[in-house]
């Protein structure tokens, strides 16, 4: 079976904003220092888009329990990680 790859566009807060780009309809988007997310629905803006009800921050923290990432290393089904952009990796 092939190995599928799904990754997320994703920049920092600033770079969104200041690009203001328009997501396609259902297109997710991630803010990497913040790690919140954005839908698209094809017609709005950056700017314009209400963050996903979804807490990507606190479901990363309640992954790595009450010990800080940089304590690591934690394990994400069988993989072994040692930093957020790690645990993100592993999710998607």
């Amino acid at each position: 079976m092939p190995t599928v790859r799904f990754q997320l566009r994703r920049d920092t807060a600033a770079n969104w904003t200041s690009i203001n780009p328009t997501l396609g309809p259902g297109e997710p988007a991630l803010e990497t220092d913040t790690l919140l997310v954005k839908y698209g629905d094809g017609a709005t803006a950056w700017n314009s888009l209400p963050y996903s009800a979804v807490n990507l921050p606190a479901i990363l923290e309640a992954i790595a329990g009450a010990t800080p990432i940089a304590d690591g290393p934690h394990t994400v089904g069988t993989n072994t990680i040692t930093t957020v952009s790690g645990i993100i990796t592993a999710i998607i």
